[in-house]
């Protein structure tokens, strides 16, 4: 028993030495794979031709859904080819204002590779081929090779001596060019970066002119504390408003598990009323959620559970929104700067000389922001920089582990019957069966693990720290790059050569002869197995490549949106909500396309004077998908979080990193092959790389990060330029944008289905909140009766309201289960509501005026001014905040019973205007009647350039007064600019529609 235990031992190590050892493939094998390559290739391009016109919604979402009009992209003909026409006439130039910097920077670095291995492929073809070919064939061993290894012709395999000179002077031709692109691309980054911030796009949005403080002393955590930490650095400039981070308590959690609990009734109400006619004899179940401690253990019913900790988690959140003490800050803020030079002048200066802890730099936009991160200290930051790292690189070694088992077994299951007899009994017994395991489970492991890694890399380095959700994608790039570089090419190279030094040392100390190093070095001969290794390898690579082509027609051709969302609509239960997101435009995973594009990359530099096949094959590739993704931005994808371009300095150094790694594989065969002499003559390479970075990084990276206008930059600018948008400068145009959106984001609601609209009072059971003596017969099934026989729609907006039902459910027709519905939703959502912590702080408006007198406010209110302000607040899609102006009357009161709303004026002047509006409530009219009165105020409510305006501090001064009358309903409403009400005041109605879906909303 222990000889075939032993054996089995034996055989399995043999077999893990050999999963590493890379396939040697023959000519005919290279010529096979570039048949089907080329074959599939062109059959899944056809395909997707034909039904590209038929499948819109997969295939062109954002001519469907864009982000804006104005950025909604050529529309495409019928005809099978037609898009390809809209590809090719679509410059970089134009493209940057309809996909933004961050989709144009990828396009731009693919040309780049694409332009790079073209060049690289004529001279490998024209000159490398040739003489391997020709001197291989005059070495005393080539009679040994034979005509099914002419591949091996095209390699040094048999060169030794002189001719590697021709080798080493094209390694540095390759080195010259590549930094030229390299140099030659990161001056038009610079330039479509800058040309993109001379528009009155970027120079209005307040991101531009905001500087993010992490890590501030906590002596200077309050607004006037930045202002007077600014105020010490070396350079400054007039600082137009700041705002310091607010402590939120609990409520990120507690909103991450109201979110989790809605998207879980979601899914359980989706199976449960699939057939609302026909429902199921079981009602679903459901284990509580581990947070929720007390709850009964084991099974409980899965809707009337979710239900009541959807409620009971809002009551939660409203109580703790209601808690929040303003004066518990953190050590974070915010200050903007009257342009944007000023800004980057000031964070230039604080990155080359920091002051003290603080660590100042360009302000992302609102919606990239981490909000869980940015209050971490500098020393909780650097320890779990520290632990993510340590982590990363366990990882990135144990992997050698399971990759070494996964390319033993699943390449070839047999290996398994070796080990384990009955398993060849399986084989033998149901042998379709397993020919199916052999063709189905490598390509689906290996699918899951590179679906999984990036996941786990995304969650580590957002644990590590990141602040932006652009710096979270950065940092997993270079991780994915890593691990890939590591694992997949470094190892799978090498990795024969460390088991062979580590057997045949282990070998020679048994046999105890004496062994000096020298002696124990000749033995080993590693020189000469790594330039054997590097050169078996070469083979494989190509036609890993080959396989690469096929891939990049097949990620084109959407399939898993094609064919599992097709599956999951007719056979499974999705929810509205996943049914909505489906006709959306994708988010576009810039981590693994990049690492993708940089792992191809370096294999091709790593092997280009080894086996200069590799350099045409990578090149058909990057000339195919330089068209595939050029339209796939355009028309499929969108960028979740734009960073305008900060990928590149990483693209940049990857290459710099791929070209020496390269030139180091080329050294190992030099060496061997050649000599030390020649091998030396490549030593000036890597001086020359680090000696083009340091030149680069002093004359591009002041220019790519920071935007100092020339004075030919500003003369351009001078017809651009535009008075900034008065709710951008107002005291609370900052703190709004800004601030934590726990603090006022309204919460999800679950959707539903309209065809299951009429039976919900029957199924869902919440306790009822707003009436204690209620049991579980709540408010669904007691408000149902009073809209029973009304559809929703036929309700209109108060019936949504006012229907206890529908207000705890969106309900979704058929027809609307659309994006553009969804987006409906959301933005309806996302308009603040009412919120105790801005009532504390500071009234302000109900309809934010920005007008500088009584005159020009009485002119717009007449003429019904509307106006929309687009502050980019999210990548790629404009987020807004209205101005609405009240229509003002003035009407005879009769008989009536006043209720007052105060409304005060934020201007950008020394005065302020209190607009006082009272609407009497007549038993004789159904509309209340108006009168209204006006106080102008000369008050200094705007900062001078060297004030700073702080509405924390002018809180009493501005507190507004309501008069109060017998029977009357006063009260005061707070806004930060996006519409917030008091939820206890009376429903009034007003002229303008969109003030009475305002008030009507809250």
């Amino acid at each position: 028993m222990s000889t075939e235990t032993s054996d089995a031992g034996q055989q399995l190590l043999q077999f893990l030495q050999e999963s590493f050892k890379s396939a040697q493939y023959t000519a005919k094998s290279v010529l096979a794979g570039l048949v089907f390559s080329l074959g599939g290739s062109i059959i899944l391009f056809i395909i997707f031709c034909l039904i590209r016109p038929r499948n819109n919604i997969v295939y062109a979402p954002k001519n469907k859904y864009p982000e804006s009009q104005d950025k909604k992209p050529e529309p495409l003909g019928k005809h099978p080819f037609s898009w390809m026409l809209s590809v090719f006439r679509m410059s970089d130039d134009r493209l940057v204002d309809f996909i933004g910097i961050d989709a144009v920077l990828y396009i731009k670095f693919m040309t780049m590779l694409r332009n790079i291995f073209l060049v690289l492929a004529v001279l490998g073809c024209l000159v490398m081929i040739p003489i391997n070919v020709t001197y291989n064939a005059k070495s005393p061993l080539a009679p040994s090779v034979s005509k099914s290894d002419a591949f091996i012709l095209m390699t040094p395999t048999l060169i030794y001596g002189t001719p590697l000179y021709a080798h080493i002077v094209l390694a540095y031709i390759f080195d010259f060019y590549i930094l030229f692109m390299l140099w030659r691309t990161f001056n038009q980054v610079i330039q479509m970066r800058r040309n993109k911030f001379k528009t009155e796009e970027y120079q209005n949005a307040l991101f531009m002119r905001t500087l993010m403080l992490t890590e501030v002393p906590k002596k200077y955590h309050s607004e006037d504390g930045l202002i007077s930490l600014m105020g010490k650095l070396k350079v400054s400039r007039p600082i137009q408003n700041a705002t310091i981070g607010r402590d939120v308590k609990e409520l990120t959690k507690l909103i991450q598990r109201h979110t989790k609990a809605v998207y879980k009734l979601e899914s359980v109400l989706a199976k449960y009323l699939k057939n609302p006619e026909k429902l199921p004899a079981k009602r679903p179940v459901c284990r509580p959620f581990k947070f929720d401690t007390t709850a009964h253990k084991g099974k409980i019913d899965a809707i009337d559970y979710l239900c009541n900790i959807i409620e009971q988690l809002e009551k939660e959140i409203g109580m703790v929104r209601e808690s929040i003490d303003t004066h518990k800050t953190l050590p974070y803020g915010f200050v903007s700067y009257e342009s944007v030079e000023d800004c980057h002048v000031v964070a230039k200066s604080t990155q080359r000389k920091r002051k003290g802890k603080l660590n100042a730099t360009l302000a992302p936009r609102p919606s990239d922001i981490i909000w869980d991160n940015i209050v971490l200290t500098r020393l909780q930051r650097a320890n779990k920089q520290h632990w993510g790292n340590f982590l990363f690189l366990a990882l990135m070694i144990l992997w050698i582990a399971p990759n070494a088992f996964m390319g033993v077994f699943l390449s070839n299951l047999n290996r398994i019957g070796a080990l384990w007899p009955p398993f060849t009994g399986f084989m033998y017994n149901y042998p379709i069966i397993f020919s199916i395991l052999q063709g189905v489970l490598s390509p689906v492991v290996t699918s899951l693990i590179f679906l999984i890694l990036p996941a786990i890399m995304r969650k580590m380095s957002q644990w590590q720290g990141k602040v932006t959700k652009h710096e979270r994608e950065m940092d997993t790039t270079k991780k994915l790059y890593a691990f890939f570089v590591f694992n997949n090419l470094f190892i799978f190279t090498v990795f024969s050569v460390i088991w062979n030094i580590i057997s045949k040392t282990i070998q020679l100390i048994k046999n105890g002869h004496d062994l000096t190093f020298d002696k124990v070095m000749d033995e080993l001969n590693i020189a000469q197995q790594l330039s054997t290794s590097i050169l078996g390898a070469s083979s494989f690579w190509v036609m890993y490549i080959l396989r690469v082509n096929f891939g990049a027609v097949l990620d084109l051709l959407q399939l898993f949106s094609l064919l599992w969302r097709g599956f999951q609509r007719h056979f499974l239960s999705p929810t509205p909500r996943e049914l909505m997101l489906w006709t959306a435009p994708q988010h576009f995973n810039f981590a693994a396309y990049y690492n993708w594009l940089l792992f191809y990359a370096t294999i091709a530099l790593s092997f280009s004077m080894v086996q200069p096949l590799v350099l045409p094959v990578i090149s058909f590739y990057f000339v195919l998908d330089v068209i595939f993704k050029k339209y796939s931005l355009m028309y499929i994808f969108v960028t979740k979080a734009e960073s305008d371009g900060l990928y590149w300095p990483f693209l940049h150094n990857a290459m710099l990193f791929a070209t020496g790694f390269g030139n180091l594989a080329l050294f190992a065969v030099i060496w061997v092959q050649g000599g030390w002499i020649k091998a030396v003559c490549l030593g000036p390479l890597p001086v020359i790389i680090i000696i083009y970075k340091i030149v680069s990084v002093r004359v591009h990276n002041d220019r790519f990060y920071y935007f100092i206008p020339t004075e030919q930059e500003n003369a351009e600018m001078e017809s651009l330029r535009t008075r900034t948008n008065l709710s951008d400068i107002s005291s609370g145009a900052l703190e709004r944008r800004y601030r934590n959106p726990t603090i006022t984001g309204k919460l999800l609601m679950p959707m539903v289905h309209s065809k299951a609209q009429h039976i919900l009072p029957q199924i869902c059971n919440i306790n009822n909140y707003y009436n204690e003596d209620a049991e579980m017969e709540t408010a669904f099934k007691n408000l149902s009766d009073e809209y029973e026989g009304y559809h929703m729609n036929d309700l209109g907006h108060d019936g949504f309201e006012n229907n206890d039902l529908l207000r705890r459910f969106d309900i979704v027709d058929e027809n609307d289960l659309t994006f553009e519905k969804y987006q409906e939703i959301e933005r309806e959502r996302l308009k603040t509501p009412f919120n105790p912590f801005l009532q504390q702080q500071q009234p302000v408006n109900l309809y934010q005026h920005n007008y500088n007198s009584q005159q020009s406010l009485m002119g717009a209110q007449e003429s019904g001014e509307y106006n929309a302000h687009y502050d980019m607040g999210s990548s790629n899609q404009g987020y807004s905040h209205y101005n609405d102006a009240a229509s003002i009357r003035s009407q005879t009161p009769l008989n009536s019973v006043p209720s007052s709303i105060t409304v005060y004026n934020n201007t950008p002047y020394n005065q302020q205007v209190e607009y006082q509006e009272t609407a009497y409530h007549s038993p004789y009219h159904q509309q209340p009647h108006y009168q209204n009165s006006y106080q102008q105020q000369n008050q200094n409510s705007y900062p001078q350039q060297n004030q700073h305006y702080n509405p924390y501090e002018q809180q009493q001064q501005q507190q507004p007064q309501s008069r109060s009358v017998s029977d009357s309903v006063s009260y005061t409403s707070y806004n930060d600019g996006l519409g917030v009400f008091n939820p206890n005041a009376s429903n009034l109605t007003l002229e303008s529609d969109d003030q009475q879906r305002l008030l009507n909303r809250h």
